[in-house]
């Protein structure tokens, strides 16, 4: 729905004058991965009736995840989604092969129309306990779920971390959590005991929890801020694109677009059964019905597993000869266990969040040598750049 919307927009906009033909849109399809490929006839419904796309099906089967890190982009800063990056690269490579300089993308519809019943939260602090209940029914009915995976998640976990927060600086479980058991107030078993308590991280993890639900009075508003507020730097832009010479753009997360999602967010509240409903009434008769009518999302999990378990001899390879022993942060035999672990699919994919970011942590910090000889002769020629004339002939 996301950057089908921002497609059709382009296209009324070229009709209107504002911009020039032609208007190419990409999409990723799947043939051989079953879930995913249920996502085509949605994809189709769009491009089928539109005569004035140039429409370019990518087959994605073989883009999977961890697949970046055996030949990343070199970025200045660790880059939480890296794990992710060869399926966002081969989009921007395909752009350049049909010389696109600008690309158009739906990221940040999430953070703004998805809506999940972060209410329950409210609901639930306000003490009205029956009518959190009803609606996590109502949830759970459209969900096809137990109730208590909505009112839990939702609902109390958000509560436990504010009232409880012993919880999260509990150390002394940590070396006996299985990745089954990671949530969002543990400690990961493989960062060292003495970086833990040299840090805080116990407390660290448990204050950045309730800023992600208690930024402001509504739970589903904080969560949309602290969302946006994570999306700082972009790799793809400046590492991948920009080199190619295309300019990445993203409608939905312009400041005008994100004022009046926060305005709406913070008077309509969620409802069961439609997917991104102000999206959707925004765009009228411009989706067609079968994806307006779509009550849930799919998810990537098949990219994900068959990409960790493709890669997981290189990831513990390179969990081995990174070279961070100094900074005594990782117990590299947990951590190369974790991964063994989590390439079986034995957790869910919420509860790897923090394996992927202590991998993507790690591949940053093997590269720096190789960023570092490239950096210094760079930093020295904007440098002498900047130096008065009468001192250049010191300076080389």
């Amino acid at each position: 729905m996301d950057s089908t919307s921002v497609a059709l927009i382009a296209r009324d906009e070229i009709r209107a004058g504002f911009a020039e033909k032609p208007l190419h849109t990409l999409s990723l399809v799947y043939e051989n991965l079953p879930f995913l490929a249920r996502e085509r006839p949605y994809i189709e419904a769009v491009l089928q009736n539109q005569t004035e796309f140039v429409a370019h099906r990518l087959v994605a089967d073989e883009l999977l995840d961890f697949d970046s890190f055996i030949a990343p982009p070199l970025h200045d800063e660790p880059y939480a989604g890296l794990w992710r990056l060869a399926m966002d690269t081969a989009t921007v490579e395909a752009a350049a092969n049909i010389d696109a300089v600008t690309m158009l993308t739906g990221m940040g519809a999430d953070d703004i129309h998805e809506m999940h019943p972060y209410d329950l939260n409210d609901l639930l602090r306000e003490g009205k306990l029956i009518e959190a209940w009803r609606e996590a029914i109502k949830w759970a009915k459209v969900r096809n779920c137990n109730v208590w995976n909505v009112l839990k998640p939702f609902g109390i976990d958000p509560l436990v971390n504010a009232w409880l927060p012993w919880l999260s600086s509990g150390n002394f479980l940590q070396k006996s959590l299985t990745l089954k058991e990671q949530n969002d107030l543990t400690v990961p078993p493989w960062i060292r005991q003495d970086f833990v308590k040299q840090y805080a991280l116990a407390s660290r993890i448990q204050k950045n929890t309730n800023q992600v639900y208690f930024l402001c009075q509504q739970a589903s508003l904080s969560v949309m801020i602290s969302g946006l507020m994570s999306r700082a730097g972009e790799v793809l832009r400046w590492s991948v694109a920009a080199p190619l010479g295309i300019a990445i753009a993203h409608p939905f997360l312009d400041s005008r677009v994100l004022a009046l999602g926060l305005g709406i967010r913070q008077k309509i509240p969620a409802y069961p059964g439609k997917m991104k409903p102000i999206l959707a009434e925004a765009m009228g008769e411009l989706l067609p019905p079968k994806i307006t009518e779509r009550k849930r999302k799919g998810h990537f999990n098949e990219v994900y597993y068959l990409g960790l378990a493709k890669n997981v001899d290189y990831l513990e390879e390179m969990i081995e000869k990174a070279p961070i022993d100094e900074l005594k942060i990782f117990d590299k035999p947990i951590l190369r266990q974790a991964v063994r672990e989590a390439s079986l699919g034995t957790a869910d994919a919420r509860q790897l969040q923090r394996l992927d970011l202590s991998l993507c942590l790690i591949k940053w910090l093997s590269m720096q040598e190789q960023w570092q000889k490239i950096r210094t002769p760079i930093d020295k020629a904007i440098f002498i750049r900047k130096m008065p004339k009468t001192l250049e002939g010191v300076a080389s």
